[in-house]
Protein backbone atom coordinates (compact mmCIF):
# COMPACT_ATOMS: atom_id res chain seq x y z
CA UNK A 1 0.00 0.00 0.00
CA UNK A 2 2.87 2.34 0.80
CA UNK A 3 4.62 1.90 -2.29
CA UNK A 4 1.47 2.04 -4.45
CA UNK A 5 1.16 5.96 -2.96
CA UNK A 6 4.43 6.65 -3.00
CA UNK A 7 4.15 5.61 -7.26
CA UNK A 8 0.84 7.96 -6.97
CA UNK A 9 2.86 10.76 -5.47
CA UNK A 10 5.61 10.97 -7.86
CA UNK A 11 3.14 10.41 -11.17
CA UNK A 12 0.98 13.39 -9.60
CA UNK A 13 4.34 15.69 -9.32
CA UNK A 14 5.33 14.33 -13.14
CA UNK A 15 2.36 15.37 -14.59
CA UNK A 16 2.09 18.68 -13.27
CA UNK A 17 5.97 19.46 -14.04
CA UNK A 18 4.34 18.28 -17.78
CA UNK A 19 1.67 20.20 -17.98
CA UNK A 20 3.78 23.51 -17.03
CA UNK A 21 6.49 23.12 -19.35
CA UNK A 22 4.70 21.91 -22.75
CA UNK A 23 3.25 24.11 -25.22
CA UNK A 24 -0.58 23.58 -25.00
CA UNK A 25 -2.49 24.03 -28.07
CA UNK A 26 -5.42 25.61 -27.27
CA UNK A 27 -5.56 28.05 -23.52
CA UNK A 28 -8.12 29.83 -21.99
CA UNK A 29 -6.94 31.83 -19.10
CA UNK A 30 -9.31 33.15 -16.38
CA UNK A 31 -10.99 36.41 -18.39
CA UNK A 32 -12.43 33.72 -21.03
CA UNK A 33 -9.88 35.04 -23.63
CA UNK A 34 -9.45 31.73 -25.31
CA UNK A 35 -5.32 31.46 -27.32
CA UNK A 36 -4.47 29.14 -30.36
CA UNK A 37 -0.85 28.32 -29.35
CA UNK A 38 -0.14 30.93 -27.82
CA UNK A 39 -1.11 32.62 -24.12
CA UNK A 40 -4.05 34.90 -25.23
CA UNK A 41 -4.09 38.62 -24.94
CA UNK A 42 -7.30 39.00 -26.77
CA UNK A 43 -10.35 37.18 -26.69
CA UNK A 44 -9.55 35.32 -29.45
CA UNK A 45 -5.93 35.16 -29.91
CA UNK A 46 -3.49 32.97 -32.91
CA UNK A 47 -0.17 32.40 -33.17
CA UNK A 48 1.86 33.98 -35.79
CA UNK A 49 3.18 30.51 -37.05
CA UNK A 50 -0.04 29.44 -37.82
CA UNK A 51 -0.46 30.91 -41.81
CA UNK A 52 -3.55 29.24 -42.90
CA UNK A 53 -6.83 28.41 -41.85
CA UNK A 54 -8.54 25.92 -44.39
CA UNK A 55 -12.70 25.62 -43.98
CA UNK A 56 -13.35 22.51 -46.31
CA UNK A 57 -17.06 22.01 -46.60
CA UNK A 58 -18.36 18.13 -46.68
CA UNK A 59 -19.23 16.78 -49.89
CA UNK A 60 -22.07 18.36 -52.19
CA UNK A 61 -22.57 20.87 -49.56
CA UNK A 62 -23.69 24.57 -51.10
CA UNK A 63 -23.04 26.20 -48.05
CA UNK A 64 -20.16 28.91 -47.91
CA UNK A 65 -18.14 29.63 -44.98
CA UNK A 66 -19.63 32.86 -43.52
CA UNK A 67 -17.76 35.32 -40.81
CA UNK A 68 -20.36 37.46 -39.13
CA UNK A 69 -19.07 40.26 -36.86
CA UNK A 70 -21.54 42.12 -34.58
CA UNK A 71 -19.54 45.27 -34.44
CA UNK A 72 -19.81 48.49 -35.44
CA UNK A 73 -16.78 49.37 -38.26
CA UNK A 74 -15.75 46.21 -37.98
CA UNK A 75 -11.69 45.85 -39.18
CA UNK A 76 -9.15 43.77 -40.72
CA UNK A 77 -5.78 44.80 -38.88
CA UNK A 78 -2.43 43.79 -40.70
CA UNK A 79 0.89 45.39 -39.57
CA UNK A 80 1.88 45.35 -42.75
CA UNK A 81 0.93 48.22 -45.61
CA UNK A 82 -1.47 45.64 -47.67
CA UNK A 83 -4.08 42.30 -47.37
CA UNK A 84 -3.34 40.45 -50.34
CA UNK A 85 -6.19 37.92 -51.68
CA UNK A 86 -5.01 34.63 -53.53
CA UNK A 87 -6.47 31.34 -54.44
CA UNK A 88 -2.55 29.46 -54.51
CA UNK A 89 0.35 31.50 -54.23
CA UNK A 90 0.33 32.22 -57.92
CA UNK A 91 -3.14 33.03 -58.96
CA UNK A 92 -5.19 36.03 -57.04
CA UNK A 93 -8.66 35.80 -56.57
CA UNK A 94 -11.67 38.79 -57.59
CA UNK A 95 -13.22 40.47 -54.35
CA UNK A 96 -17.02 41.23 -54.85
CA UNK A 97 -18.52 43.76 -52.59
CA UNK A 98 -21.39 46.57 -53.26
CA UNK A 99 -18.79 49.84 -53.09
CA UNK A 100 -15.45 50.30 -52.37
CA UNK A 101 -14.87 53.41 -50.90
CA UNK A 102 -11.41 54.68 -50.49
CA UNK A 103 -10.04 57.24 -47.61
CA UNK A 104 -9.92 60.60 -49.42
CA UNK A 105 -10.62 63.34 -46.86
CA UNK A 106 -8.40 66.26 -46.83
CA UNK A 107 -7.39 66.06 -43.20
CA UNK A 108 -5.74 62.52 -44.20
CA UNK A 109 -3.41 64.91 -46.35
CA UNK A 110 -0.37 66.79 -46.65
CA UNK A 111 1.34 68.57 -49.27
CA UNK A 112 -1.23 68.72 -51.68
CA UNK A 113 -0.41 69.99 -55.30
CA UNK A 114 -2.74 70.58 -58.47
CA UNK A 115 -1.89 68.43 -61.63
CA UNK A 116 -0.59 71.02 -64.03
CA UNK A 117 -3.72 71.76 -66.71
CA UNK A 118 -2.74 69.76 -70.11
CA UNK A 119 -0.27 67.45 -68.40
CA UNK A 120 -3.37 64.97 -67.51
CA UNK A 121 -4.39 64.82 -71.34
CA UNK A 122 -0.57 64.56 -72.24
CA UNK A 123 -0.67 61.47 -69.72
CA UNK A 124 -3.66 59.77 -70.72
CA UNK A 125 -2.99 60.12 -74.88
CA UNK A 126 0.73 57.91 -73.91
CA UNK A 127 -1.31 54.91 -72.00
CA UNK A 128 -1.84 52.23 -74.13
CA UNK A 129 -5.13 50.56 -73.54
CA UNK A 130 -4.70 46.53 -74.29
CA UNK A 131 -6.75 43.16 -74.33
CA UNK A 132 -5.63 40.27 -72.61
CA UNK A 133 -6.13 36.58 -71.51
CA UNK A 134 -4.40 35.37 -68.48
CA UNK A 135 -1.53 33.25 -67.90
CA UNK A 136 -2.10 29.85 -66.04
CA UNK A 137 0.86 30.29 -63.53
CA UNK A 138 -0.41 27.31 -61.21
CA UNK A 139 3.32 24.83 -61.27
CA UNK A 140 5.27 28.19 -62.73
CA UNK A 141 3.55 27.00 -66.05
CA UNK A 142 3.64 29.66 -68.92
CA UNK A 143 0.71 28.21 -70.75
CA UNK A 144 -1.95 30.54 -71.44
CA UNK A 145 -5.53 29.73 -70.91
CA UNK A 146 -7.63 28.63 -73.88
CA UNK A 147 -10.96 27.42 -72.23
CA UNK A 148 -13.94 28.19 -74.29
CA UNK A 149 -15.93 30.06 -70.82
CA UNK A 150 -12.39 32.39 -70.67
CA UNK A 151 -12.57 36.24 -71.36
CA UNK A 152 -10.73 38.37 -72.65
CA UNK A 153 -9.21 40.79 -69.54
CA UNK A 154 -8.87 45.07 -70.97
CA UNK A 155 -6.41 46.88 -68.87
CA UNK A 156 -3.38 48.67 -69.24
CA UNK A 157 0.68 46.85 -68.55
CA UNK A 158 2.28 48.22 -65.38
CA UNK A 159 5.35 48.65 -66.68
CA UNK A 160 4.06 50.99 -69.50
CA UNK A 161 2.50 53.17 -67.14
CA UNK A 162 4.70 53.29 -64.78
CA UNK A 163 6.41 55.31 -67.24
CA UNK A 164 3.89 57.72 -67.31
CA UNK A 165 2.38 57.81 -64.52
CA UNK A 166 4.75 55.83 -61.71
CA UNK A 167 2.54 57.27 -58.82
CA UNK A 168 -0.15 54.88 -59.65
CA UNK A 169 2.08 51.30 -59.92
CA UNK A 170 2.76 49.35 -57.09
CA UNK A 171 5.58 46.39 -56.96
CA UNK A 172 5.17 43.31 -54.73
CA UNK A 173 8.14 43.30 -52.49
CA UNK A 174 8.27 39.49 -52.10
CA UNK A 175 7.33 38.89 -55.68
CA UNK A 176 8.60 41.88 -57.83
CA UNK A 177 4.94 41.62 -59.52
CA UNK A 178 3.51 45.22 -60.42
CA UNK A 179 0.03 46.01 -60.14
CA UNK A 180 -1.91 49.53 -61.51
CA UNK A 181 -4.26 51.03 -59.17
CA UNK A 182 -6.47 51.88 -61.66
CA UNK A 183 -9.27 53.93 -59.44
CA UNK A 184 -6.01 56.35 -58.69
CA UNK A 185 -6.08 57.11 -63.33
CA UNK A 186 -9.94 58.68 -62.31
CA UNK A 187 -8.22 62.13 -61.08
CA UNK A 188 -6.41 61.69 -64.26
CA UNK A 189 -9.31 61.03 -66.55
CA UNK A 190 -11.37 64.22 -64.73
CA UNK A 191 -8.11 66.54 -65.67
CA UNK A 192 -7.86 65.16 -69.52
CA UNK A 193 -11.78 65.78 -69.65
CA UNK A 194 -11.33 69.42 -68.36
CA UNK A 195 -8.85 69.93 -70.76
CA UNK A 196 -10.80 68.98 -73.50
CA UNK A 197 -13.53 70.69 -72.81
CA UNK A 198 -11.77 73.94 -72.04
CA UNK A 199 -10.41 73.50 -76.05
CA UNK A 200 -13.48 72.85 -77.02
CA UNK A 201 -15.02 76.31 -75.35
CA UNK A 202 -12.49 77.79 -76.98
CA UNK A 203 -13.28 76.55 -80.91
CA UNK A 204 -16.72 77.34 -80.02
CA UNK A 205 -15.92 80.57 -79.44
CA UNK A 206 -14.23 81.15 -82.71
CA UNK A 207 -16.40 79.66 -84.77
CA UNK A 208 -19.35 82.40 -83.34
CA UNK A 209 -16.78 84.82 -83.77
CA UNK A 210 -16.50 83.70 -87.79
CA UNK A 211 -20.10 83.73 -87.85
CA UNK A 212 -20.94 86.70 -86.53
CA UNK A 213 -17.96 88.42 -88.27
CA UNK A 214 -19.22 86.67 -91.67
CA UNK A 215 -22.80 87.54 -91.43
CA UNK A 216 -22.39 91.20 -90.80
CA UNK A 217 -19.42 91.66 -93.45
CA UNK A 218 -19.77 92.10 -97.47
CA UNK A 219 -16.28 92.46 -97.95
CA UNK A 220 -12.96 92.85 -96.10
CA UNK A 221 -12.92 96.76 -96.90
CA UNK A 222 -16.81 97.39 -96.00
CA UNK A 223 -16.05 95.47 -92.39
CA UNK A 224 -12.87 97.49 -91.66
CA UNK A 225 -14.62 100.75 -91.83
CA UNK A 226 -17.48 99.76 -90.14
CA UNK A 227 -15.13 98.86 -87.47
CA UNK A 228 -13.93 102.23 -87.16
CA UNK A 229 -16.90 103.53 -85.51
CA UNK A 230 -17.31 100.94 -82.83
CA UNK A 231 -14.63 99.26 -80.78
CA UNK A 232 -13.78 95.47 -80.66
CA UNK A 233 -11.27 92.61 -79.55
CA UNK A 234 -10.27 89.92 -81.79
CA UNK A 235 -9.36 86.45 -80.35
CA UNK A 236 -5.60 85.79 -79.39
CA UNK A 237 -3.52 83.96 -82.11
CA UNK A 238 -2.34 81.32 -81.87
CA UNK A 239 -4.53 79.77 -79.21
CA UNK A 240 -3.87 78.20 -77.07
CA UNK A 241 -0.06 79.14 -77.26
CA UNK A 242 2.37 78.63 -74.72
CA UNK A 243 5.42 81.17 -75.06
CA UNK A 244 3.09 84.11 -76.71
CA UNK A 245 -0.04 85.17 -78.19
CA UNK A 246 -1.34 88.11 -80.22
CA UNK A 247 -4.83 90.14 -79.13
CA UNK A 248 -5.58 92.69 -81.98
CA UNK A 249 -8.28 95.80 -81.38
CA UNK A 250 -9.92 98.63 -82.18
CA UNK A 251 -10.63 101.57 -80.09
CA UNK A 252 -13.03 104.23 -81.63
CA UNK A 253 -11.34 108.11 -81.62
CA UNK A 254 -13.97 109.33 -79.95
CA UNK A 255 -13.49 107.03 -76.42
CA UNK A 256 -11.77 108.90 -73.63
CA UNK A 257 -10.50 105.41 -71.87
CA UNK A 258 -9.92 101.70 -72.76
CA UNK A 259 -8.34 98.78 -71.02
CA UNK A 260 -7.85 95.06 -71.25
CA UNK A 261 -7.93 93.03 -68.20
CA UNK A 262 -6.92 89.45 -67.66
CA UNK A 263 -8.76 86.85 -65.39
CA UNK A 264 -8.36 83.51 -64.24
CA UNK A 265 -11.51 80.90 -64.19
CA UNK A 266 -11.71 82.06 -60.66
CA UNK A 267 -12.46 85.60 -61.60
CA UNK A 268 -9.18 86.92 -59.98
CA UNK A 269 -7.78 89.49 -61.73
CA UNK A 270 -4.47 88.57 -62.83
CA UNK A 271 -3.07 91.79 -65.19
CA UNK A 272 -4.36 95.15 -66.93
CA UNK A 273 -3.34 96.93 -70.18
CA UNK A 274 -4.49 100.46 -70.65
CA UNK A 275 -4.60 101.66 -73.64
CA UNK A 276 -3.99 105.21 -74.54
CA UNK A 277 -3.89 105.01 -78.56
CA UNK A 278 -7.17 105.02 -80.43
CA UNK A 279 -7.43 103.03 -83.52
CA UNK A 280 -6.09 99.48 -84.51
CA UNK A 281 -3.75 98.25 -82.33
CA UNK A 282 -2.43 94.83 -80.74
CA UNK A 283 -1.08 93.77 -77.18
CA UNK A 284 1.34 90.71 -76.56
CA UNK A 285 0.75 88.42 -73.71
CA UNK A 286 3.70 86.84 -72.32
CA UNK A 287 3.06 82.92 -71.66
CA UNK A 288 5.95 83.02 -68.84
CA UNK A 289 3.83 85.91 -66.77
CA UNK A 290 0.90 83.64 -65.89
CA UNK A 291 0.52 79.71 -64.65
CA UNK A 292 -0.73 77.54 -67.44
CA UNK A 293 -4.71 77.39 -67.48
CA UNK A 294 -7.44 79.22 -68.82
CA UNK A 295 -7.78 82.72 -68.85
CA UNK A 296 -10.61 85.61 -70.02
CA UNK A 297 -9.50 88.62 -71.00
CA UNK A 298 -11.96 91.59 -71.81
CA UNK A 299 -12.10 94.87 -73.65
CA UNK A 300 -13.52 97.99 -71.23
CA UNK A 301 -14.09 101.06 -73.16
CA UNK A 302 -14.99 104.43 -71.19
CA UNK A 303 -16.19 101.91 -68.44
CA UNK A 304 -18.45 99.86 -70.31
CA UNK A 305 -17.73 96.05 -71.26
CA UNK A 306 -17.20 95.54 -74.80
CA UNK A 307 -16.68 91.84 -75.25
CA UNK A 308 -15.18 88.90 -73.50
CA UNK A 309 -13.10 85.82 -74.73
CA UNK A 310 -11.58 82.92 -73.68
CA UNK A 311 -7.58 81.78 -73.97
CA UNK A 312 -5.75 78.43 -73.08
CA UNK A 313 -2.03 78.45 -71.76
CA UNK A 314 -0.35 75.26 -71.94
CA UNK A 315 3.02 74.41 -70.44
CA UNK A 316 6.25 75.20 -72.22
Amino acid sequence: MLKKSKLFIVLFFLLQFISTNTFSQINQDCNGYVGIRTTPNYKFDVNSNLSQFSYVPSYGATRKMQIYLCVTDPRIYTSSSKIVFFQTSNTWADIECRNLIEKSDSVLKEDILEIPQNNALNMILQMNAVKYKWKNTESNSNSINTTENEKYDIGFIAQEIENIVPEVVFTDDSSGIKGVSYTHIIPLLTGAIKELNAKIEILESQLADNEVKSATSTSSVNSINTEKTNAYINQNTPNPFNIQSEITYFIPSTSNSAMIIIHDMQGTEKKQYNISEKGNGRIIINGYEFNAGMYTYSLIVDGILIDTKKMLLTNN
